[in-house]
C-alpha cells in the first residue's frame, strides 16, 4: 500500500503542477519609433481564476484582468488568442520609454519584465537656437546654435548657402570651427554673409533642418567704371555708379557739393537706385538736354552707421572743331587752289573705330589726311576703353594725275601726231 501511495501523490502533484498557471517570464526589450503603436507580449497557461496584471515604468496600475485602469485611452488589452494578454499603446511618445511588468497573482506570483525603448526623429529646438535673421559687424567672431533633440543622439552637419548661389549648398571652406550644434566663425567678412544650415539626423526620419541668414554689416564701398565722359551740349547723358553696403542707408549724387534730389529743376535729374541683393546696389543718374552749367565734377556717395564712400566722375563738354581740306589742281596754262570740307558719317557703335568710306572731291591731286574727331553718341554699354566716343578718321585718297584728267592734253598730242606724218609724207614725195 505504501508503494501505491507515493505514486498515487506523485501522479496528483504532476496533474496539480501541470494545472497551475503557467507565464513565460523571459524577458524582452522592444523598440518603437515614437508616434507609432507599440505591443508588449505576454503569454500566460492554464490561467484558470488567476488574474493578470500589467504595471507602467512608475509601478502605475494600468490594466487588472480584461479592464483598464488608467484614464490614458491610448493604452489597452488586447487577445488575439486566449493565452495572450497583450498591452497595446498607441502613438508612443518619450516618455513611455521605460519597464513595463506584466505579472500573474499565483503564489509566489510570477512576472515578466518588458523594456520599451522610443526613437525620436530629430527636431529642431528654434527657442533655443540663433535666431533668423542674424545681423553681425564684418571682423567679429560669429557663433551660430542649432539645438536639436533626438532619441538616439542625432549627428548635425553645417552647410553654406551663397546668396547670388541659392542652388549651391556646401560645407564651409573658410576658417570655422564646428562642434556638432555650434558653428563659430572666425573674423567673418562680407564675403561670408549668406545662409546657414544646419541639418540633423539619426537614422529615424525624417531628418530636421534650419537656415539662419548671416548679414554682414560693413562700411559702403563704391566704385564706377569711369572717371570722366564727354558729351555735347544740349544732349543727355546717365552716370552710373556700383554701391556696396550693408545696412544700405543713404545714396546720393551730388553736384559740386549740393545734392541732385530727384525732380530738381522740375526735368533736368532723374536719380534712380536698382537693388541687385541685399548688399548691392547701383545708383544711376540721368541729365537731360546739357547745359553750360551742368558740365563739372558729380558725385556718387553712400553713408551708413559704418561710414561713408564716395567717387566722382568729370563731366565735359565735347567740342567738334571742323577741320578744312586744300588740294591743288594743275593744268597746263594755270595752277587752281580749290578747297573742300569732306562729309563724314557718323557711327553709333561705341569703340574706336576707321571709317572706310569718306566722300571727297575727284580733282583731288596730293594725299590728304583728315584730323580725328572725337563723336560722342550717348552708348557706353559695350565696355569700352574711353565709353561715349567715337573716333572717326579719314583714310589716304590717291587720285588720277592732271594728264589723265584734262581732255584738252590728250587732244594735243593727238595734232601733234598727225603733223609728224604729213610732213614725212611731203618729205618722200619730194624726194
Amino acid at each position: 500500500m505504501s508503494v501505491v501511495h507515493v505514486v498515487v501523490t506523485l501522479l496528483f502533484t504532476v496533474c496539480h503542477s501541470w494545472a497551475q498557471p503557467r507565464l513565460n517570464t523571459v524577458s524582452t526589450t522592444i523598440t518603437q519609433t515614437s508616434g507609432y503603436s507599440a505591443v508588449l507580449n505576454c503569454q500566460v497557461y492554464n490561467l484558470d481564476d488567476a488574474k493578470v496584471i500589467w504595471l507602467g515604468p512608475s509601478g502605475m496600475l494600468l490594466t487588472i484582468g480584461r479592464n483598464r485602469i488608467t484614464t490614458d485611452k491610448r493604452i489597452s488589452l488586447e487577445q488575439p488568442y486566449s493565452v495572450d494578454w497583450n498591452l497595446h499603446i498607441r502613438h508612443v511618445k518619450p516618455s513611455d520609454a521605460g519597464e513595463y511588468i506584466c505579472k500573474v497573482d499565483t503564489k509566489p506570483p510570477q512576472t515578466k519584465r518588458v523594456n520599451l525603448q522610443i526613437k525620436v526623429a530629430p527636431t529642431i529646438n528654434h527657442a533655443l537656437s540663433t535666431k533668423d535673421p542674424l545681423s553681425v559687424v564684418e571682423g567679429e567672431n560669429v557663433t551660430l546654435v542649432c539645438k536639436v533633440s533626438a532619441l538616439p543622439a542625432a549627428s548635425v552637419m553645417w552647410f553654406y548657402i551663397h546668396p547670388k548661389r541659392p542652388a549651391d549648398k556646401e560645407q564651409p571652406n573658410f576658417p570655422a570651427s564646428v562642434t556638432g550644434e555650434t558653428i563659430t566663425i572666425h573674423d567673418i567678412s562680407k564675403e561670408q554673409a549668406g545662409i546657414y544650415e544646419c541639418l540633423a539626423f539619426n537614422g529615424v526620419p525624417p531628418t530636421s533642418t534650419k537656415n539662419i541668414t548671416v548679414n554682414v554689416e560693413f562700411k559702403p564701398i563704391v566704385s564706377t567704371n569711369y572717371k570722366k565722359i564727354q558729351q555735347l551740349r544740349g544732349k543727355d547723358t546717365i552716370l552710373e555708379c556700383l554701391i556696396r553696403a550693408y545696412p544700405p542707408e543713404i545714396a546720393i549724387w551730388k553736384k559740386g557739393n549740393k545734392e541732385i534730389e530727384e525732380g530738381e529743376r522740375d526735368w533736368k535729374y532723374s536719380p534712380t537706385l536698382y537693388k541687385r541683393s541685399e548688399s548691392e546696389f547701383v545708383l544711376s543718374l540721368q541729365i537731360y538736354s546739357l547745359e553750360v552749367d551742368d558740365f563739372g565734377n558729380y558725385t556718387c556717395e553712400a553713408s551708413n552707421q559704418h561710414g561713408t564712400s564716395s567717387v566722382s566722375v568729370l563731366v565735359e563738354e565735347l567740342v567738334i572743331k571742323p577741320s578744312t581740306t586744300t588740294t591743288t589742281t594743275t593744268t597746263t596754262t594755270t595752277t587752281i587752289v580749290t578747297t573742300s570740307t569732306p562729309t563724314m558719317p557718323m557711327t553709333s557703335s561705341v569703340s574706336n573705330r576707321t571709317l572706310s568710306s569718306i566722300r571727297t572731291t575727284p580733282n583731288q591731286v596730293k594725299t590728304t589726311t583728315q584730323k580725328s574727331v572725337i563723336i560722342d553718341d550717348g552708348d557706353s554699354s559695350n565696355g569700352d576703353k574711353d565709353p561715349g566716343y567715337n573716333v572717326l578718321t579719314t583714310p589716304a585718297v590717291y587720285p588720277i594725275s592732271p594728264a589723265e584728267q584734262d581732255p584738252r592734253n590728250r587732244g594735243n598730242c593727238l595734232n601733234w601726231k598727225l603733223s609728224g606724218f604729213a610732213v614725212l609724207v611731203l618729205s618722200l614725195i619730194i624726194m
